[in-house]
């Protein structure tokens, strides 16, 4: 923000909101909330604008390592950044594996200021002087170990470390504060693994049984992990860290953004080191490492409504999703799809997007591409897509869904009238009403006959076909439907209630439609009250009131007002 003083607060709200933080209440934000693609566009140029200014100040050096495992988001800022801000002391260095480019072959392919730099193993000269610097502290280094420590390396650095290291566990290389020294009878005993990874294995077998359980537990919660997750595997683990970090093995990081508290966060001192622990976790324990690490994060995902969904909540609703569908993939679909909706309604389409992807597979793996369960499944993600504004991808996805539902549920139930409602929304997102109605009255049919007329599914469901009615211009059909939701509405749930100041807003502007004024300004004005008492000043709902109320004063010629 320190950047943007002398702007508005504009890209400091699509930054903050592109990387996790809840600004959709902010204007600048959510005028691009229904789509996605000018959203990104946006929040990219805020970012690419961050480093423009930093680099007023001073050249920038954006490092950034394992290329190979960024996000599709990431690679397409730096895409936009490699293209947009050429005119900025930038200097990108992006470590990475040649897997990389065999997945992105056209990576910065044709600029000419991108130079590829391909590391090859040490040669001799840098392994002898790497050696040394790893060995300083000895007084004098014995020729066998130098031997020893460059000749299985191949020109491997990381090899060259961690061997190091394990020669200290195994007490061939005594270290303490005065300097390190050699006992020579371990040093003609030692045994080298012939490769990193048996370097790294051998490391975890010179761990005491409690501290290797405890890295091989850390290794079930993450590459990052955090000391109050690990303790719902085992309490006794955390006991262990301070030995753990003495050796090496992880080091510890800063604050968690993940926790409101003083949750320590901690990481392993490798990827590949966290990838040997792991993998040495037997079967049994590692699924009910994942349990248990998933119900310490399903408590922190879960919601009792959309008012609560919070950035550290997202963070949490991805780990449960990680370790739950790792743990017992079809008890977590249950648990997710009670969640969803909370997380749907809080607008929170950047969390839930990757994770209803996700679970589409992980339906179709578990449960088959025709049931019924992966049919709900597909339904949710289009229902994501339409938050964002992708009509075009979410019409397949239901279209499969509906399939699935007819063929194994049939034509009369909830998860089918579901689908047809969101098909009908998408069709109404686009425009094209006529398409719309018949969908939205199937919907309709089936929820009066399976959950009730006065269920609140059946009441949403006819205040969107009123609405599709509406914008049809058929208003003699559609004022009899939105005065039912209201009346239903104002019974059930009282007259202040959001919903029911919703029904009287669509009742307020299908009379603006049929230009009935004076019938308009008084349901406007009921609406706009119990808004005002029940919501935040800054709500959309009131915006919308407002305006409705504005323009039936105005055509009744009531300007001042």
């Amino acid at each position: 923000a320190p950047l943007f003083e002398d702007d508005d607060d504009a890209p400091i709200h699509l930054l903050g909101h592109l990387i996790g933080f809840d600004f959709s209440a902010s204007p600048h934000v959510r005028e691009f909330l229904a789509d996605e693609r000018a959203f990104t566009e946006r929040a990219f140029e805020a970012a690419a604008l961050c480093l423009r200014r930093l680099g007023g100040h001073k050249a920038v050096v954006l490092v950034m390592d394992d290329l190979h495992w960024a996000d599709a988001g990431s690679l397409a800022f730096m895409r936009h950044l490699l293209r947009h801000n050429r005119d900025t002391p930038l200097l990108g260095l992006m470590l990475t594996r040649h897997s990389f480019f065999e997945q992105h072959p056209d990576w910065a392919e044709g600029d000419p200021r991108h130079v590829r730099l391909d590391l090859k193993p040490l040669d001799k000269a840098d392994s002898q002087a790497l050696a040394e610097a790893l060995l300083q502290r000895i007084a004098e280094v014995p020729a066998a170990l130098r031997a020893l420590i460059i000749g299985g390396a191949e020109g491997n650095p990381f090899y060259m470390e961690e061997l190091v290291k394990m020669l200290i566990d195994d007490g061939v290389i005594v270290a303490n504060a005065e300097g390190w020294r050699v006992l020579p009878d371990k040093l003609l005993a030692a045994r080298v693994p012939p490769t990193l990874n048996g370097v790294l294995q051998a490391r975890l077998d010179a761990l005491g049984p409690g501290e290797r359980l405890a890295l091989q537990q850390a290794s079930v919660v993450g590459h990052v992990f955090w000391d109050r997750a690990l303790a719902a595997i085992d309490p006794a683990a955390a006991e262990a860290l301070p030995v753990l970090l003495g050796k090496r093995l992880i080091v510890r990081r800063g604050d968690s953004a993940a926790f409101d508290d003083d949750t320590r966060e901690y990481a392993f001192q490798h990827h590949l080191l966290h990838q040997v622990a792991y993998d040495s976790v037997l079967k049994a324990p590692k699924r009910t490492g994942h349990a248990r690490v998933g119900a310490f994060w399903s408590t922190r995902a879960e919601v009792a409504g959309p008012q609560d969904v919070t950035p550290s909540a997202c963070r949490a609703l991805a780990e449960a999703q990680h370790h739950g569908c790792l743990a017992d993939a079809p008890a977590y679909v249950g648990w997710f799809e009670g969640q969803f909706n909370n997380y749907l309604n809080a607008y929170a389409a950047q969390t839930l997007r990757p994770l209803a992807e996700q679970l589409v597979a992980v339906c179709e793996r578990e449960f088959g591409a025709e049931h019924p369960v992966t049919g709900r499944a597909l339904t949710n993600l289009a229902r994501v897509f339409l938050l964002q504004g992708g009509a075009e991808q979410a019409e397949p996805l239901l279209r499969r869904a509906l399939t699935a539902q007819e063929a194994a549920l049939g034509g009369e139930h909830p998860d089918t009238a579901r689908s047809l409602a969101v098909l009908g929304g998408c069709f109404m997102g686009r425009g094209d009403h006529a398409a719309a109605e018949p969908l939205v009255r199937r919907a309709l049919a089936i929820r009066e006959r399976v959950l009730g007329a006065e269920d609140p599914l059946s009441v949403s469901t006819l205040d969107q076909l009123a609405s599709t009615l509406s914008e049809l211009g058929r208003h003699d059909e559609a004022e009899p439907m939105c005065q039912r939701v209201l009346e239903i509405r104002e019974r059930l749930l009282g007259p202040d209630h959001p919903e029911t100041a919703v029904a009287l807003t669509t009742l307020a502007d299908l009379m603006l439609k049929r230009r009935d004024f004076a019938a308009a300004e008084p349901l406007a004005r009921r609406a706009l009250a119990a808004q005002q008492r029940t919501l935040p000043a800054n709500h959309p709902d009131i915006g919308l009131s407002m305006w409705n109320l504005a323009e039936a004063l105005r055509e009744l010629g009531r300007l001042a007002e």
